[in-house]
C-alpha cells in the first residue's frame, strides 16, 4: 500500500495520463528504455554543478542506481505499476537526502542536481513525444500534460529530499554537539580520544598528528564582576567564530566550555597566523553577534595532538598579556622577554631581591620603564614623563641608593626591570589563590589546575 501523500499523487495523475493515449504510449516506451538515459542524466548534472561533479566522482555506482530509481518512480507512479514500488515508493529519495547530509554535501547542491535531473528527464520525454505524435495538436496537448506531471514530481521529490536532509542534519548537529564538547574537553585536558565518534570527528576536521594545529579561546573581557555571557549569547558568539573559519580553509571544532569558547583549529601550515588573520578579518561580524565585550587568544602551533593543552594555555596567555590592548591576540606577538618576565616560576620568586619592594612605587616604576623606552637617554625620558631632567637624575640616583644597582647601565636597568616585573607578576597570580585557598570548589570560579597547569600561565604586566 502506498504512503498517503504518494497515494494521492498517484491517484491524481494516473487517470490523467491514462486518458491521453499519446502520454500513455510515451510513458510505456520510456519505461522499456529507461536505462539508456541514465548516463546522459549524470553527465549533465556533472557538467552543470562542480560540487555534484566531485560528489559523483566518488559515488558513481550509487549515483547510477539512484538515477535509475528516479526513472522507475517517475514512470510508475502514474500507471498500474505504482503498487509495485512498495509501501514507500520514495524511500530511495529519503535515503539519498540522509546520505548527502552525512557526506556534508550542501542542500542547495542536492536540489540543483534534482533540477538538472528534471531537465534531463524532460528532454527524454520531449524526444519520445516528437517520435510518436501524429499531429501538432496532440503533441502540444501531451507535452503540456506531461510537463505539469514532471513539475509536480520534481516538487514532490524535492520536498521529500529536503525534509530527509534537514532531519538528518538536525540529528548530526545534535550528535556533533555532544561529541564535539567531549572531544574539546579531552583535548584541552590532554586526555586520549577513545570513542569511534570522537576519532571520526577529529579525522574529519584534520585534528591529527602531522598537521599544524592551534587552540583559540574567546572569553568575556572587562572586570571580573561583570555579568557573565549567558549560554545563548555565547552560542551566537561561537557560531560567529566558527563562520569566520570556513571549512574550505580550516578544520575546526568550536565548542562552549565553562565560561569560554574553545576552538581547535587545523590546517596544513601556519595554523596560528591563519586563524588570527581570519578572525581579525571578520571581527566586525563577530562583534555584532556578542552583546558583551570579549577577547580572543590564539596559542602557538603544535603538530602533536597531545601538545594541544600547551596551545590552550598559550591562548590564555595571549589574552592575559595582550587582551587589554587588542581584541584578538596571538602569543607569537608577545616578545620573549615580556613572556619570561610575566610567567615566573617558584624558583624565580625565590630569586627576587629584597630591595624590589623598596622601588615598587609608581614614580620609580614609571621612570625605569620610560628610561628603557628612551634608550637610556635622560632628556628623552623626561619628555616622556613630562618632568624636568633633574627629576629623572634624582629618581635614578635614589633607585641606585635603594638597590645598589646602577640603572644608567644596560645590565643594571635590565636587572631592575626584570626583578620588578617578576615580583608584580607573582603578586597578581598569587592573590586569587590566597583569597580562595579555603574553597577550591567555589562555584563559577576557574581553576588553573588540570592539564593546562603543567604549563606556565602568564599574568598581566604592571603598567
Amino acid at each position: 500500500m502506498l504512503a498517503p501523500d504518494i497515494k494521492a499523487f498517484s491517484s491524481i495523475w494516473r487517470p490523467k495520463i491514462q486518458s491521453d493515449l499519446l502520454a500513455s504510449r510515451v510513458i510505456s516506451a520510456l519505461w522499456h528504455t529507461r536505462e539508456h538515459y541514465v548516463a546522459s542524466v549524470i553527465a549533465r548534472a556533472r557538467n552543470e554543478n562542480a560540487v555534484i561533479d566531485a560528489v559523483i566522482e566518488s559515488d558513481q555506482i550509487e549515483t547510477v542506481r539512484h538515477v535509475l530509481q528516479h526513472f522507475q518512480a517517475l514512470l510508475s507512479l502514474p500507471t498500474e505499476r505504482a503498487d509495485e514500488l512498495g509501501n514507500e515508493p520514495l524511500a530511495f529519495v529519503k535515503a539519498h537526502g540522509t546520505r548527502r547530509a552525512r557526506a556534508g554535501v550542501p542542500l542547495l547542491a542536492v536540489l540543483q542536481a534534482y533540477r538538472t535531473g528534471h531537465k534531463s528527464f524532460w528532454s527524454a520525454i520531449c524526444g519520445t513525444i516528437n517520435r510518436f505524435s501524429a499531429t501538432a495538436e496532440s503533441s502540444l496537448q501531451t507535452t503540456m500534460l506531461l510537463s505539469d506531471y514532471c513539475i509536480d514530481y520534481t516538487d514532490l521529490i524535492s520536498t521529500t529530499v529536503t525534509e530527509s536532509y534537514l532531519a538528518e542534519q538536525a540529528l548530526l548537529t545534535a550528535q556533533r554537539a555532544r561529541v564535539g564538547f567531549a572531544v574539546v574537553d579531552d583535548l584541552v585536558r590532554g586526555e586520549p580520544l577513545r570513542t569511534p565518534e570522537a576519532l571520526a570527528l577529529c579525522a574529519a576536521e584534520g585534528i591529527c598528528d602531522g598537521r599544524a594545529m592551534v587552540m583559540a579561546v574567546a572569553k568575556q573581557s572587562g572586570p571580573a564582576s561583570a555579568k557573565q555571557l549567558v549560554s545563548q549569547e555565547r552560542g551566537k558568539l561561537a557560531l560567529a567564530i566558527e563562520n569566520a573559519l570556513p571549512r574550505s580553509e580550516f578544520g575546526r571544532i568550536v565548542e562552549l566550555r565553562l565560561d569560554e569558547i574553545v576552538a581547535v583549529v587545523s590546517c596544513p601550515e601556519s595554523a596560528g597566523e591563519r586563524t588570527v588573520a581570519a578572525i581579525r578579518a571578520r571581527i566586525s561580524q563577530i562583534n555584532n553577534s556578542a552583546s558583551e565585550a570579549f577577547c580572543v587568544g590564539i596559542g602557538l602551533d603544535v603538530r602533536d595532538v597531545t601538545a594541544l593543552p600547551r596551545s590552550y594555555a598559550e591562548a590564555l596567555a595571549a589574552i592575559d598579556l595582550l587582551g587589554v590592548d587588542q581584541q584578538v591576540s596571538h602569543l607569537a606577538e608577545v616578545s620573549i622577554d615580556t613572556y619570561l618576565r610575566s610567567t615566573p616560576d617558584e624558583t624565580a620568586r625565590r630569586l627576587i631581591p629584597p630591595w624590589t619592594k623598596a622601588i615598587k612605587v609608581k614614580r620609580h616604576m614609571l621612570t625605569l620603564q620610560a628610561f628603557a623606552d628612551s634608550s637610556l637617554n635622560v632628556k628623552a625620558c623626561a619628555n616622556i614623563l613630562n618632568v624636568h631632567t633633574n627629576t629623572i637624575y634624582h629618581r635614578l640616583n635614589r633607585i641606585q641608593q635603594l638597590t645598589g644597582i646602577n640603572p644608567r647601565t644596560y645590565v643594571g636597568l635590565t636587572h631592575l626591570l626584570t626583578a620588578v616585573s617578576i615580583s608584580s607578576a607573582l603578586e597578581v597570580r598569587l592573590a586569587p589563590e590566597a583569597e580562595f585557598a579555603s574553597n577550591e570548589e567555589m562555584p563559577g570560579r576557574r581553576s588553573w589546575k588540570g592539564a593546562a597547569a603543567n604549563y606556565r600561565v602568564p599574568v598581566r604586566r604592571w603598567t
